[in-house]
């Protein structure tokens, strides 16, 4: 039963690869994704000691299946001759935005450094566990919370150093792109600082992941000049996170190979307990912090008289169950709404994708304003491997602007300001 997932994913990977006539971009890359994260649940369940409480389930399976058949499905009708042009609503508008997010996430690299530098200089493992350590972080109060949340627009100056770059038609590397990438790295010291490791891995799939998404906009020449500077970011970025990675499998009673098979591939099998087990929903507390505590003011969320996430937690504890371990998005959104509820909120975001990338299809034309939207949801899924990874009050504060980036950029457009860049030769 546990092979069901990964024969639908393999499917969709061999229909999508033959219609995009053997390409490898964006939607395939989700799929791979999660073509190697089933697999190795699979390899975990029959050669690998993994405690889990429940026997693997066929409706929990199907139920995993169907939700990652309704979330990729509108990634499948995504092909590279699809998009011959992208087009910015409003180039003035663009610019200001991008100098504010570069200013922003250099403010961010000032701000978190100190932090790293004490990172580094004390005991990692200690740190880790001693929540006095992270106390210190609010005593800064909004200092804290404009650095984090600038931090957090990691992927959207990504886009704007590949934008840049398709911009600059010479030879020379733009300066502006060059900002726009050392900006993006602002996520990993922020993650780096509260003694965390998926900073570097979060950032080395979301630039891949962009690349992807503009490889057919890029001569030959940028291509390896921007995987020469993927090499030396990801090589120097790589000595922080070996450090702390070392730290983290030197407490695990697990050999550092096995723990990273862990780290990969435990989330269908987490998964598959949490759906067995069918604790308590916490109705959105656990990925919609910010908005749950906005309708609590409002008195409407008391209607549903929820229990504490901490108290869902002791629940699922006393049957074995740890629900703070990765599960992949669909679990989170399971928790979070139940089991129909997570459905219907999967399948309310298939189709926003559905009709967005439709339009799409039809214009050729793939507009910044969509491009934010596009940007998100994809973050939402592509990082959900792991589990949903925007369920802070800042993460949820990110979607919100995103959103509003979203629909600020179609009430702005203008014909004045309009800019069409990097259109394909047909």
């Amino acid at each position: 039963m546990i092979f069901i997932p990964v024969f639908l994913i393999i499917f969709l990977l061999l229909y999508y690869n033959r219609a995009n006539s053997g390409r490898f971009n964006i939607t395939s890359l989700l799929l791979m994704t999660y073509l190697i994260t089933t697999f190795l649940g699979v390899i975990i369940h029959y050669f690998m000691y993994f405690p889990f409480v429940f026997d693997i389930q066929f409706e929990a399976m199907m139920y995993f299946s169907l939700s990652v058949f309704i979330i990729f499905f509108p990634f499948l009708k995504l092909k590279n001759e699809d998009i011959k042009c992208i087009q910015i609503e409003n180039i003035i508008i663009y610019r200001i935005l991008e100098i504010i997010l570069i200013l922003g996430s250099f403010y961010s690299i000032l701000f978190f450094s100190p932090y790293i530098r004490n990172v580094f200089s004390g005991d990692i493992s200690y740190m880790r566990t001693n929540l006095s350590y992270y106390t210190t972080f609010s005593e800064y109060g909004i200092f804290n919370t404009i650095a984090s949340l600038f931090a957090n627009f990691y992927p959207v100056l990504i886009l704007f150093f590949f934008l840049d770059l398709i911009q600059n038609r010479s030879k020379k590397f733009n300066l502006r792109a060059l900002f726009s990438l050392i900006g993006s790295i602002s996520y990993i010291f922020y993650v780096t600082a509260y003694v965390g490791r998926d900073g570097f891995v979060l950032w080395i799939m979301s630039f891949f992941a962009i690349y992807l998404f503009f490889i057919d906009f890029l001569e030959k020449k940028k291509r390896k000049s921007i995987m020469k500077c993927f090499v030396s970011f990801s090589i120097l970025l790589l000595i922080p996170f070996i450090i702390i990675t070392a730290a983290r499998f030197y407490e695990s009673k697990h050999s550092a190979a096995n723990s990273v098979i862990f780290y990969i591939g435990m989330q269908l099998l987490i998964f598959n307990d949490t759906f067995a087990l069918n604790p308590p929903i916490n109705y959105g507390q656990g990925t919609f912090p910010l908005i749950i505590e906005f309708l609590d003011k409002l008195k409407i969320h008391y209607l549903y008289n929820p229990l504490t996430i901490e108290e869902i937690r002791n629940i699922a504890l006393a049957e074995g169950v740890d629900l703070n371990r990765f599960g992949t998005f669909i679990k989170s959104f399971l928790l979070s709404f139940g089991k129909k509820g997570a459905l219907v909120f999967l399948l309310f975001i298939s189709l926003i994708t559905s009709k967005m990338l439709k339009k799409v299809k039809n214009r050729k034309i793939f507009k910044i304003a969509d491009i934010f939207l596009f940007l998100l949801i994809y973050q939402v899924i592509y990082h959900g491997v792991f589990y949903f990874r925007l369920y802070t009050r800042g993460h949820n504060l990110y979607i919100l602007l995103i959103i509003l980036l979203y629909l600020g950029f179609k009430i702005a457009r203008n014909p004045k300001y309009i800019k069409n860049i990097a259109r394909r030769k047909v």
